[in-house]
């Protein structure tokens, strides 16, 4: 969905009875939904994407970012285009070969003219990482955070004490929602959990606009109830049921 439905859903839905004010002005409903979507994304395990460090000489450290180069984004996105342009891998190694070869296309901007739509689908925030959930090496065996092999330095940087050149550590991390600056931006969540996202901008707006604060507890019950229906629908998977569940994502 585009911005500006959602900011259409929100005047004519969701707020009829909060009237037209500088609270209500696309500009900002645009930062409630970019701050809706921060708090969806930290409540829920929305979606989790991969990252690959390529370990050279002399490095332990490794920032799970597109800015780091020996870490590649192996975003679905980017590993169903290497699939669609390559027809498939029969090695990891191989994989990992076209990941680099279009991390290098993509850094240098100069993909097709006809292709630059689909660049979109690649775009990211230069810090994306909400939660690293775990790593694995090439053997497919999983490493303990904080325990022997790799530690967390901070929200996005692992040290690997025992790494050697050319080991290489696969990443699973949940990322942070794409930040919407325009109405014709998509939102980056699933149409399940727009109606969270609704309400849980009316909770925010009559917060904050006098007047409207007797409406509090019915928007914040209007807001949690919203949540609640998200995890009985099986929208999505609450962060805190994260770790128990089989993780069915990454390379075989």
């Amino acid at each position: 969905m585009k911005v500006k439905e959602a900011l259409e859903h929100l005047k004519i839905v969701t707020l009829p009875n909060v009237t037209p004010n500088k609270q209500m002005n696309n500009e900002n409903l645009i930062v409630l939904i970019n701050e809706a979507m921060n708090t969806i994304y930290g409540l829920f395990n929305v979606k989790r994407e991969q990252a690959i460090v390529l370990v050279p000489a002399f490095r332990k450290n490794f920032r799970i970012s597109r800015q780091d180069p020996n870490v590649i984004m192996a975003t679905h996105a980017k590993l169903a285009k290497c699939e669609m342009t390559h027809g498939g891998f029969t090695t990891k190694a191989a994989q990992i070969e076209a990941l680099k070869e279009m991390n290098i296309t993509l850094d240098k901007e100069v993909m097709l003219e006809n292709e630059a739509v689909e660049t979109d689908i690649f775009k990211t925030n230069e810090d994306e990482i909400y939660k690293i959930l775990s790593v694995r090496d090439d053997k497919n065996s999983t490493l303990r955070l904080n325990e022997i092999n790799v530690f967390a330095i901070n929200q996005d940087t692992l040290f690997f004490p025992n790494a050697k050149e050319g080991d290489i550590y696969y990443v699973e991390y949940k990322p942070k929602p794409i930040k919407v600056t325009s109405i014709e931006d998509e939102l980056d969540l699933p149409s399940g959990l727009l109606d969270v996202l609704y309400a849980y901008v009316a909770l925010r707006i009559v917060t904050n606009i006098e007047g409207y604060k007797q409406y509090y507890g019915n928007a914040l019950t209007a807001y949690n109830n919203e949540v609640e229906k998200a995890i009985m629908n099986q929208q999505v998977i609450p962060d805190s049921l994260i770790r128990t569940t089989t993780d069915m994502k990454g390379f075989c």
